[in-house]
């Protein structure tokens, strides 16, 4: 059974961004999740330690923040934070220095494979002082309980359960339920006794964390705990399997027999406004299912199992039962979605569909947003979302991209003719970002067509734009002279989102989705109209996405977003007639 990936907190102190962002890729690639910043003074660094960090990394050299003073500033405030300097040459001189001043290694800055293995090295050196000091806190608890279990008659059974117990929630702990686990499989194996076994997780519980703080977030699960308790079924197993998430053993019953109560259990918790200390909270579970039966697979397997399930319930709040033709059916579907993408390209059958973008504030904008739909035998529509890692895999996205391009201005030009000035937003995959051809060839389109060139915007994943830097940067610079503009979806997900504005001149920023989220709250609301400042500010027009109600729309406006896009304006269509002029009154 695999844990779940740790998020690796990165510090970078140096005075150069790009020299930050470089870093950040690194470890990206590696696989590492990052929360990771930069800065580049020691006020932003003492202002930065206020949050909890893994690693600092330390350029040779930064004018605002000598490496000694950030490593004091560190030690001052008694961070546990593994400190790292780059050095300018790899000498030994260079390391000692280093190692003198207190930091934890010395890394040649041009030595990346070094850095990497140097803060896995601290990374696990890290969880092992972080492991001791619970551990040694838990010693401390166990012992005071041991002290008071020793004065009563109890003093056998107490021990056993607090050897058994988690100690914030006060339900089973992971060992214990590990073991019953086990022996849960082996009856199922020996004895043909089944068992159906439930992996509940907290949605958003990193946010729920930033809301509560860290001491407040044990009520909140105690609380939960207690709820969770109330409602199961009395025999069943109950206990507390990671930091958001619990699991569930009942014994003699199957997933299909546990889902009614499950679902229960998830309007329940919906619908429970917890109280911690005076302050509200609210969350949601996504639970996934798994059988244990005579030829289950191995507990942690089953295990590993019902977690999937419930880490596929990307919007959260639901339930899934493992099915094992899932397994076979995902690997299926990659090979029928390649078969039919190389259907589409050697026939001609994709297919564009187009959502109006529309000025919050009124203007004379006929902005559509391309929407490419593979489709499928059976004449479903498939989203691009839905078949873009199966094109890249397969090499295919570049030819997409082409096809969608040249079909999309055709279209567009059939709007011109008729005397309208639409737009359109075009998506590129990275694949195009690596394609030195395509500027020649889209140069050449676009000659031979009537259109101006101004009316495409070509629209970048903001991932693909921070991966490919250098590539989005050469793509930027040769759309210049063919007047077509840039656009940068999926907004806000980088570290310092803001960064990319210093290579790439955007004009249009699609905000992520969870900007949009939950706007009746004031921080929300604070935190969306700072955003759209510093945006407006680069002279970036604001597109918010995913508008399916008016409901939103007052906060929207006031907090100054420019378009928006949605099915509460109109769905996807295969045309182009929405009614700009309603905006307008």
């Amino acid at each position: 059974m695999h844990a779940e990936p740790k998020t690796l907190r990165l510090l970078i102190v140096d005075d150069c961004a790009h020299n930050a962002e470089r870093i950040f890729e690194l470890f990206r690639a590696t696989g590492h999740c990052l929360q990771a910043q930069h800065v580049s003074s020691l006020e932003a660094l003492n202002r930065a330690l206020k949050t909890p960090w893994d690693v600092c990394i330390a350029a040779h050299r930064c004018q605002n923040a000598p490496s000694v003073a950030a490593l004091n500033c560190i030690q001052q405030q008694r961070s546990d934070i593994s400190f790292i300097q780059l050095t300018q040459d790899n000498s030994s001189a260079a390391l000692t220095a280093a190692l003198h001043d207190g930091a934890q290694d010395a890394v040649y800055q041009a030595d990346e494979q070094r850095l990497i293995l140097v803060v896995q090295r601290e990374l696990a050196h890290l969880a092992e002082r972080r492991q001791r000091r619970a551990v040694e806190i838990a010693l401390k608890t166990t012992q005071q309980r041991y002290q008071a279990a020793i004065d009563s008659a109890g003093f056998a059974a107490q021990l056993r359960q607090l050897s058994s117990q988690d100690l914030v929630t006060g339900l089973y702990n992971r060992q214990h339920f590990l073991q019953q686990l086990d022996a849960a499989s082996e009856r199922a194996i020996n004895i043909g006794q089944p068992a159906s076994l439930a992996y509940i997780k907290v949605d958003h519980y990193s946010q729920l964390q930033v809301q509560l703080g860290l001491a407040a977030i044990d009520l909140f699960l105690l609380d939960l705990a207690k709820l969770l308790r109330q409602h199961l079924k009395h025999g069943a197993h109950l206990a507390r399997l990671a930091d958001n998430a619990f699991s569930l053993l009942t014994p003699d019953t199957s997933p299909e027999d546990d889902k009614a109560q499950l679902l229960n259990l998830i309007k329940r918790v919906e619908a429970q406004l917890f109280d911690i200390n005076g302050r509200s909270a609210q969350t949601t579970l996504s639970i996934g299912v798994a059988r244990l039966g005579e030829k289950s697979a191995h507990a942690s397997t089953v295990l590993k199992r019902a977690q999937h399930c419930a880490e596929q319930l990307s919007q959260g709040n639901g339930l899934k039962i493992y099915n094992p033709a899932d397994d076979l059916a995902a690997t299926a579907k990659r090979g029928e979605v390649l078969a039919m993408l190389h259907q589409a390209l050697e026939h001609n059958s994709f297919k564009l569909l187009f959502q109006p973008i529309v000025a919050l504030h009124a203007g004379p904008d006929q902005l559509y947003e391309v929407l490419p739909q593979l489709v499928s035998p059976r004449g479903h529509n498939i989203p691009r979302a839905e078949y873009l890692d199966a094109a890249l895999g397969a090499g295919l996205a570049e030819k997409i991209d082409r096809w969608v391009l040249l079909n999309a201005i055709q279209q567009l030009s059939k709007q011109h003719q008729q005397g309208l000035t639409t737009r359109l937003f075009i998506p590129l995959s990275s694949a195009s970002l690596n394609d030195k051809t395509l500027m020649v060839w889209l140069a050449e389109v676009l000659k031979a067509s009537p259109l101006a060139a101004h009316s495409l915007i070509l629209q970048l994943r903001e991932s693909d734009a921070i991966s490919h830097l250098k590539h989005a940067k050469a793509l930027s610079r040769g759309l210049q002279p063919l007047q077509c503009q840039l656009a940068l979806e999926q907004f806000g997900g980088a570290a310092n989102p803001l960064a990319i504005f210093k290579h790439l001149p955007l004009d249009f920023v699609k905000l992520e989705h969870s900007f949009s989220a939950q706007l009746n709250q004031p921080a929300a609301q604070h935190r969306l109209t700072d955003l759209l400042t510093l945006l407006h500010r680069q002279d970036s027009r604001s597109i918010v996405p995913n508008i399916n109600s008016a409901s939103i729309l007052p906060a929207l406006w006031q907090a100054g977003v420019q378009y928006i896009q949605g099915c509460y304006l109109q769905e996807p269509s295969p045309n182009m007639h929405y009614d700009f002029a309603l905006n307008d009154q």
